[in-house]
């Protein structure tokens, strides 16, 4: 009686697949999210599994096959199966994730496939659309034919697929396999399969495969499935530019600022305007940003004086000067081009959403929101909830805000054509209040410069 595990996540915009924005619009890659979960569901369907378990983070909704097989309207009704499997196609159940860190919902996931069934189990993600019945039933053959375990690795160093025999897949057995296993790193797979070789099990090696994690991933897996649900959304949102294969394609959205930072290699690079959708324009110093500290930054780096998270870092000079200082410090980043220049200048850096998962959640004694990044994701009140998930009890949130009576949300874009993103700018009285509702302490505020800045003490959790 074997089971296919799918880890999903409900394709809500803002929640899932946030590294691919830029270059795509949140609701974008949430539509990708969606065809890439269509696509798997697909796929796993269609295998010889005599139990589908599609473990959910999130509401179900319309792209879930129906609990019944035959209630299947988007799926074809021909199937190319393998014998033993349930005729009709896997028993579908949905079960809810439980909270935790990843490690912990892996081994949940198996835990929750043995209460139901006795029998090997196969885990795999919504991120990895490509993946083909064939593939799959390939694994559980392998699961069922003496491997106790087998294990897909992803190009990025983490892992698309875990299976485990049916003498592992029992509560405790999973968490000893699974628990601890360091997760969204890039040496998450090597950590992953020397903990299954260290608890003695045969392990099987599977084809690596490519998640979509970024805009070029998106495209090689579209590539590979050119009649899948996937590939047709890709190629809705972004059709590759005349005369270059899709694998080239690098999307509209902050490219003007990316290029003036690659410019800043080698002359002063010139403001960058952003058009908004009320008809003005926001500009961007990127000469600031890549010069060093100035006297307004040097009041920030003194408050910092533990581990410090500098959100939408740019290239890097806040957190590339905490490092030099010795402060043990992390900038995060959307932007390729920013990154590259911030680990240039010392800093570690990873390309990431702040909505993303984050090294050290919940042990950051401060978080930087610097540049106006307050704006992240045109919620203020959605990021400094996101924030206090970061900060420590007794940590700090520095916010630099606009000046004045000011609490706006808009959509930016860089040029007509490129694809819009939400911001928000707020002042100090607006920060306050959007603070203060949340638990937030407001405990400093100070302008110099004429730059305007408010620290906030996390509120207790």
């Amino acid at each position: 009686m074997s089971t296919l595990i799918l880890l999903a996540k409900a394709p809500v915009p803002g929640r899932v697949k946030t590294r691919l924005c830029p270059p795509f619009t949140l609701e974008q890659a949430a539509g990708l999210a969606e065809a890439a979960l269509r696509d798997t569901l697909r796929a796993a369907t269609h295998t010889s599994a005599d139990h589908l378990l599609v473990f959910l983070d999130g509401d179900p909704g319309p792209w879930l096959p129906q609990p019944n097989p035959a209630q299947r309207p988007w799926l074809p009704h021909q199937q190319t199966r393998r014998q033993p499997g349930r005729p009709g196609g896997p028993l579908v159940r949905v079960s809810p994730q439980p909270s935790g860190g990843l490690d912990v919902r892996i081994a949940a996931a198996f835990a929750e496939a043995a209460r139901h069934a006795l029998g090997p189990a196969l885990l795999i993600g919504m991120d990895t659309p490509q993946v083909t019945p064939g593939l799959l039933d390939a694994a559980l053959d392998q699961l069922e034919d003496g491997a106790q375990a087998v294990f897909g690795p992803a190009a990025d160093g983490g892992y698309w697929a875990l299976g485990l025999d049916h003498a592992h897949t029992t509560k405790e057995t999973a968490e000893q396999l699974v628990h601890g296993v360091p997760m969204s790193i890039p040496e998450t797979g090597r950590a992953q399969l020397e903990r299954l070789h260290a608890a003695g099990l045969r392990v099987t090696l599977l084809p690596e495969l490519r998640d979509v994690d970024e805009a070029a991933d998106a495209h090689a897996a579209a590539a590979l499935i050119p009649g899948s649900a996937f590939a047709a959304r890709l190629a809705e949102y972004a059709p590759p530019p005349s005369g270059h294969p899709a694998s080239s394609w690098a999307g509209p959205v902050l490219s003007r600022y990316e290029q003036a930072l690659w410019e800043s290699m080698t002359r002063p690079p010139a403001p960058v305007r952003l058009e908004l959708d009320s008809g003005g324009t926001l500009t961007l110093d990127v000469a600031r940003y890549c010069d060093p500290p100035d006297a307004a930054d040097e009041l920030l780096l003194r408050r910092c004086t533990g581990p410090t998270l500098d959100i939408g870092c740019g290239p890097g000079r806040l957190a590339a000067e905490l490092a030099h200082r010795g402060v043990p410090s992390l900038g995060v980043d959307v932007a390729p081009v920013a990154i590259l220049l911030a680990r240039c200048a010392g800093a570690t850096a990873l390309r990431r959403s702040v909505f993303d998962r984050i090294p050290g959640e919940g042990r950051w004694a401060h978080a930087l929101l610097i540049d106006g990044n307050i704006g992240i994701g045109g919620n203020p009140g959605t990021l400094l909830d996101r924030v206090r998930g970061l900060l420590e009890p007794t940590g700090e949130l520095v916010v630099e805000t606009a000046d004045g009576p000011v609490d706006e949300r808009y959509e930016l874009r860089a040029g007509r054509d490129g694809a819009p993103m939400p911001w928000a700018r707020v002042g100090p009285a607006a920060l306050k209040a959007l603070a203060a509702a949340r638990g937030y302490i407001a405990v400093d505020s100070w302008e110099i410069n004429g730059r305007h800045f408010v620290a906030l003490a996390a509120p207790a959790r």
